[in-house]
């Protein structure tokens, strides 16, 4: 990837004190001290003699943006600045203000610039393309915006108001999310932006660089004895839970991701992380940086280690989601199945290969069958309708090579629709069974005599579900342990995450035990730390996927 550096010669002009316009510049007198970044082809230019700043972002995986960083008008705005400060004091009134028109956009993407501002825990953004103002992909206001127009967003006692040449838009205008990023941020930083604009004036109150820490992390779920709760001390906007291994020394590697949500980020703001446990996964040691990659989001990570005694761990590589008219729209709609090894207990991970390239979601299992295949079940998009279908991928030789195998297609229609998220296990005879996340009120099973190349027809399961993902785990005495939102009884959503076992090969199971409840436990993963003591991971989701955390339950069974 190349990087551009773009040296502009800028004067920064600060207001009187008293003044409404704290800091302002225009660009017939161009500022000084703000902080360009651009990347892959992105360009920021001073254009004469109209003395204006031209934004450019010609393809997806281009990005090119003004930001004005966090402590200092000249810091440049790093994916390191968050964190550190606040762009401004939440106690008093605040507003940022630009002038700008959008030239022209790529036909793909409907935003063609952003104005974002974030601060401390929350951000804050305006979508801008030729037509209208934009949330996500839908337009929520006309407007010919290849004229300048002046938009505002002031903020108050924690909400955001937004206007255009002085008169106020709808609040669905504008797109909110956590990632502190702590910047005002003007251009095509994200991967669903790309395009040229002019700006032509900036201007800002109150923009304050105090010092910021992260919140306590506060655990509202409510655990059922003889649960305990032992998660780590994460306290990231958004980090969601992975897969964890015991090693051969005993230690329990934890994995997740983070710090925020792999939608609508500069490519590489994403990290999978890991941490230790030397005590069954009662406490955890520091956190560790294990993947990252610069040109895309790392995230959803499944660990396994092989009986070779290598590590192995899948995970996603995330670009971008995109869907119009009911249809996934390739290959903008791109997040690959990515592979990587570690020889020294997760510490460094290398041979990271893309074993599969389209649209996947979470990564929930993988398993080596006692045969040596290595057996990794996901599920991605096709058309005509656009909806979701299941399969695996599997590799014979250790990990060197994978094939795909048959995928399990359930008819539907939608982004959230069809077969989806699978798990497997390895039953008794050998054959492999997989669970499916469907919308049909329970989970669906198939079975594959052949390592996961093929499968018979799809059929429901006894275990209630609502439209959300399991795990299966076969533990050291021979049962096997299924984790899941129960709907049989006790709940109709996200809100429980229970625990059953069968020692029939997933014929029958027992009466569900309730792990615990909160507004939503999701995305569970089972790992087996000792004979006997279970862990089981998921997700704590609140604020409808604005803040999610991960969490660890454990449990000595008698």
């Amino acid at each position: 990837m190349r990087a551009i550096h773009v040296a502009l010669t800028m004067m920064l002009t600060v207001s009187a004190v008293g003044q409404r316009w704290q800091h302002e510049f225009e660009l017939d007198r161009p500022p000084r001290g703000l902080a360009p970044g651009s990347d892959a082809g992105g360009e920021l230019t001073v254009s004469a003699p109209d003395s204006v700043l031209r934004v450019r972002s010609p393809e997806f995986q281009s990005s090119a943006y003004l930001g004005i960083g966090t402590t200092a008008p000249n810091e440049h705005v790093t994916r390191d600045t968050w964190g550190k400060a606040r762009w401004w004091d939440g106690n008093r009134p605040t507003t940022v203000e630009v002038r700008l028109r959008v030239v022209e956009r790529l036909d793909l993407a409907p935003v063609a610039t952003m104005i974002q501002v974030s601060g401390g825990y929350l951000l804050w953004q305006l979508g801008i393309g030729i037509d209208g103002i934009y949330n996500g992909q839908k337009r929520i206001l006309e407007l010919a915006a290849t004229e300048f127009h002046t938009y505002r967003l002031s903020f108050r006692d924690g909400g955001c108001n937004a206007f255009v040449d002085g008169e106020r838009i709808p609040d669905e205008c504008v797109a909110q999310s956590s990632h502190p990023r702590n910047a005002l941020l003007i251009g095509d930083f994200s991967s669903a932006v790309a395009g040229l604009s002019e700006i032509d004036t900036i201007r800002w109150t109150n923009r304050e660089a105090t010092p910021f820490e992260m919140p306590e992390r506060v655990s509202n779920v409510d655990v059922n004895p003889p649960f305990e709760l032992t998660s780590p001390d994460v306290r990231y906007p958004f980090a969601t839970t992975g897969g964890s291994v015991v090693l051969p020394d005993g230690r329990v590697l934890l994995t997740y991701s983070g710090p925020v949500s792999p939608h609508g980020q500069p490519p590489g703001t994403c990290w999978i992380y890991g941490r230790y446990s030397k005590d069954g996964g009662r406490t955890w040691g520091r956190e560790r940086k294990l993947i990252n990659h610069p040109e895309c989001q790392a995230c959803a990570p499944g660990v396994l280690l092989q009986r070779s005694g290598v590590l192995r761990m899948i995970y996603m590589g995330f670009y971008r989601a995109r869907w119009e008219d009911g249809e996934p729209i390739y290959p903008d709609h791109r997040s690959d199945l990515w592979a990587a090894l570690s020889r020294d207990g997760g510490k460094t991970w290398v041979r990271r290969e893309c074993i599969w390239e389209g649209y996947t979601g979470a990564t929930n299992s993988l398993i080596e069958l006692s045969s040596g295949e290595i057996v990794v079940p996901f599920s991605y998009y096709v058309n005509s309708p656009g909806r979701i279908v299941s399969a695996v991928v599997m590799s014979a030789d250790g990990g060197k090579s994978w094939q795909l195998g048959d995928h399990i297609d359930m008819g539907g229609a939608g982004d959230h629709s069809g077969a989806i998220e699978p798990c497997v296990v390895e039953l008794r005879d050998g054959r492999v069974l997989m669970f499916l996340r469907t919308q049909k009120g329970s989970f669906y099973q198939a079975l594959s005599n052949d390592a996961g190349l093929t499968w018979t027809e799809p059929e429901p399961t006894a275990l209630g579900a609502p439209n959300s993902p399991c795990h299966v785990r076969r533990l050291s005495d021979g049962r096997i342990a299924v984790a899941w939102n129960n709907t049989m009884e006790t709940t109709k959503g996200r809100d429980s995450l229970h625990l059953a076992f069968s020692d029939d090969d997933a014929q029958t199971w027992s009466e569900p035990m309730l792990i615990g409840k909160s507004e939503q436990l999701s995305y569970p993963s089972i790992t087996e730390i000792s004979p006997g003591r279970l862990m089981i991971t998921g997700n704590h989701v609140r604020g409808g996927w604005s803040h999610v955390t991960p969490e660890v339950f454990t449990i000595d069974l008698p």
